[in-house]
């Protein structure tokens, strides 16, 4: 048994505890549409990545734009798991640190409320554990918006988003953030409410199954 199994095999009742599901390297749990994830990764050393996806938000594949690696987000001192480190210790290192410090801050944005608020007064907290640029924290904020059916605060957040789009460098970048923007100003904003409501629905089930946190199923065409 290669010691990333044997990782996931124990830590799996840990988990499972807090009501995370496991699929592949990463535990999940989702919050009212906010999937919450902790993902292992194993190259030269392990690492734990701690981050959220907003399934409103369309992906066609699981990120990690919303979150950070743990040992750089924590208060504990954690380093990755080096070949020669103790394994029982790095382990109960990282469920003391998830127990005490990540998991409660992860159900104090459990709902897309809670992170419309954080986002809205600047919460420190939000900063440091949702480590994502400028661009990212106002797509986060829009699209929340939009889920919520503040359809003129959403309109306003496109406005602040090209604002600050004019301020980034010109490159492929910054061609696609304009195209996607333009995209949503066109394409979904100019929709009713009852519309915009139904387009939630469809994308929040096509990333949940993009993402890899649901069985995808046969669409009718």
């Amino acid at each position: 048994m290669s010691k990333m199994h044997s990782l996931l095999k124990n830590y799996k009742p840990f988990f499972n505890y807090y009501g995370y599901s496991f699929r592949n390297s990463f535990f999940y749990k989702n919050y009212n549409n906010i999937v919450f994830c902790f993902e292992f990764s194993n190259a030269s050393h392990v690492y734990c990545d701690c981050y959220l996806v907003p399934l409103y938000i369309p992906s066609s594949y699981r990120y990690f734009t919303y979150g950070n690696r743990l040992e750089i987000i924590t208060n504990y001192k954690i380093l990755p798991l080096h070949p020669n480190n103790c394994f029982e210790k790095w382990m109960s290192d990282v469920t003391t640190a998830i127990s005490t410090e990540i998991i409660p801050f992860f159900d104090s944005i459990s709902s897309p409320d809670k992170i419309l608020s954080c986002i809205n007064e600047d919460n420190t907290s939000f900063d440091h554990y949702i480590a994502c640029s400028i661009y990212d924290k106002m797509i986060l904020r829009m699209y929340t918006n939009l889920y919520l059916g503040k359809i003129s605060d959403a309109k306003k957040d496109v406005v602040e988003l090209k604002k600050q789009l004019t301020q980034e460098r010109n490159g492929k970048w910054k061609d696609l953030k304009i195209e996607r923007i333009i995209n949503i100003e066109s394409n979904v904003l100019s929709l009713s409410k009852e519309d915009i409501s139904a387009v939630m629905q469809d994308t929040i089930i096509r990333t949940e199954e993009a993402c890899g946190f649901r069985c995808k199923k046969r669409r009718n065409k």
